[in-house]
């Protein structure tokens, strides 16, 4: 008997490679698209972290500033005269702060002007801010971010006379 040489692959072991091979590739496609799809998810969340975390920062800053009076030393006389910047609002159930405060001290004049008028806001979802210009401009994004809740409580706190003279003084 004579042995028969076999020159190439049967139809047989071809489908079980090829059915092999696409087995292979669907399992490679499917963990591709579950990677693609936890980045895009790890992206949306650093971005929404990024978004709360700026603009928390940019609250906190300018609300610090609320009532600072540029010229407040150089209009230390007899009688005292009133803070004309330490008026601070809250109104629109807690959701909306409006305050001012001095910018510079060449154009302070002891008079609140609109380029000295700034507040925080939320409506419709979106977190505005008034920047000195008496325009409200939105700080976040409804699409990528949407404010619930947001509430504004003042709180006073007494400061001693006499730590207040020391340093003036």
């Amino acid at each position: 008997m004579k042995a028969c040489r076999q020159a190439g692959l049967s139809m047989v072991e071809l489908m079980v490679g090829l059915t092999v091979g696409l087995l292979v590739i669907a399992a490679a496609a499917t963990v591709f698209a579950d990677q693609l799809q936890h980045t895009r998810r790890s992206v949306v969340q650093a971005r929404l972290h990024q978004d709360l975390r700026a603009a928390a920062t940019l609250l906190v800053r300018d609300l610090r500033r609320a009532g600072h009076w540029q010229s407040a030393l150089r209009q230390t006389r007899w009688p005292a005269q009133e803070n004309p910047y330490s008026e601070v609002t809250v109104s629109d159930a807690q959701q909306n702060i409006a305050y001012h405060y001095s910018r510079d001290e060449e154009a302070d004049n002891d008079v609140v002007d609109a380029g000295e008028q700034f507040g925080f806001r939320v409506a419709q979802q979106v977190l505005y801010t008034r920047a000195g210009t008496g325009q409200w401009q939105s700080l976040t994004d409804r699409q990528v971010l949407r404010i619930t809740r947001l509430q504004f409580e003042l709180e006073a706190q007494p400061v001693s006379a006499e730590q207040a003279c020391l340093a003036a003084c």
